[in-house]
């Protein structure tokens, strides 16, 4: 009878502050070693590919969100109630809600006043000539999306320092993490407080959901987190790829005057600023029952708990609880080339 491969281990540490400003052989180190490789420093499954990646993140039957997508059980607990946070029936109910504020058909209604406001930022950037990338991709996002989610104008100069403490308390409980708790928590607080005072703006996403409350479709405690679901993540990940951009086409004029030339490659563009410097390092989850589809079988029994100290065999059993994996979004090969005409 063969033996059972072990699961290749990596040790270095992916959220030292010296990963997190060169990140990019980490993940590659990552990719060569396997499509399931054990992150000792962190005790935790790593899928570095791009098709286990996806094959996670389309089997939610297998792979659940509801015990928390961070690296400790502190922003997993303070998650709780989110749509990212749900799995199945629970997170379908929640998405509806918000949906229709969403599609093509309603971002359309807000077209014109998108485009004033990137026109004033673009116009304001032009004439100082030496800017802030990080500065101009702020405006934007800052301007519309707590509009969009109804944030009420006071409190509103937290939201960036709120919505970086959203993304740094993902990773596992170190320093970083533990710094960004009483932020984490200032936001939570203030939601609560908008909700109970019912101050959200008029005919917004959040007007929608104290509706939702009122008409029992929802519970009172919900609104708050599912504010705090649409609006941490989309500050964050917008400035991030706005920066990005503008970043990425300083460094490669020729994809710069590709775009220029042809405006209908921007979709393109997009999609690659996004692939190439990816706004999410990843996220976790659990497993719900066996896991044949990584490449190898993750058992979950009662029995035969292991040393979390090394990795357990392929087809080994783990606790009841569940095995958490992580799978970094950056999963495709980032090449050196940046082709807006992809």
């Amino acid at each position: 009878m063969p033996t059972r491969p072990e699961i290749p281990v990596y040790h270095p540490d992916l959220y030292s502050a010296s990963a997190i400003r060169d990140t990019y052989p980490h993940y590659a180190a990552l990719r060569h070693l396997g499509p399931v490789v054990w992150l000792s420093k962190h005790k935790v499954y790593a899928l570095p590919r791009y098709a286990e990646c996806k094959h996670v993140l389309l089997d939610d039957e297998t792979f659940v969100s509801s015990g928390g997508v961070a690296l400790n059980p502190v922003a997993n607990r303070m998650g709780q109630g989110t749509t990212l946070f749900s799995d199945g029936d629970d997170h379908a109910r929640r998405r509806s809600l918000l949906a229709h504020r969403l599609t093509p058909r309603a971002l359309r209604t807000m077209k014109d006043m998108v485009d004033q406001q990137a026109v004033a930022v673009v116009e304001a950037a032009v004439a100082r000539r030496t800017i802030d990338a990080v500065e101009v991709a702020m405006a934007l996002p800052m301007s519309v999306v707590p509009d969009l989610v109804g944030w009420p104008h006071q409190g509103r100069e937290h939201l960036l320092r709120w919505a970086g403490a959203t993304f740094d308390a993902l990773g596992p409980l170190n320093c970083q993490a533990v710094r960004t708790l009483p932020a984490s928590v200032g936001m939570l607080r203030y939601a609560r407080g908008v909700v109970r005072d019912r101050s959200v703006l008029d005919s917004s996403l959040g007007h929608d959901l104290l509706r939702a409350a009122d008409d029992g479709r929802i519970m009172p405690a919900e609104c708050a987190t599912m504010m705090i679901d649409y609006l941490a993540p989309s500050l964050d990940t917008t400035i991030s790829a706005i920066s990005s951009a503008l970043h990425l086409f300083a460094t490669h004029p020729a994809q710069w005057r590709l775009l220029k030339a042809d405006p209908d490659l921007l979709p393109n563009a997009v999609n690659e600023v996004v692939r190439y410097e990816s706004p999410i390092r990843g996220r976790t989850a659990q497993t719900r029952h066996r896991a044949q589809a990584l490449g190898c079988h993750i058992r979950i029994t009662r029995a035969g708990r292991r040393s979390e100290a090394s990795p357990p065999r392929v087809g080994g059993e783990l606790p009841v609880k569940g095995v958490r994996i992580t799978s970094t979004t950056p999963a495709v090969p980032r090449e050196d080339r940046y082709p807006t005409a992809r």
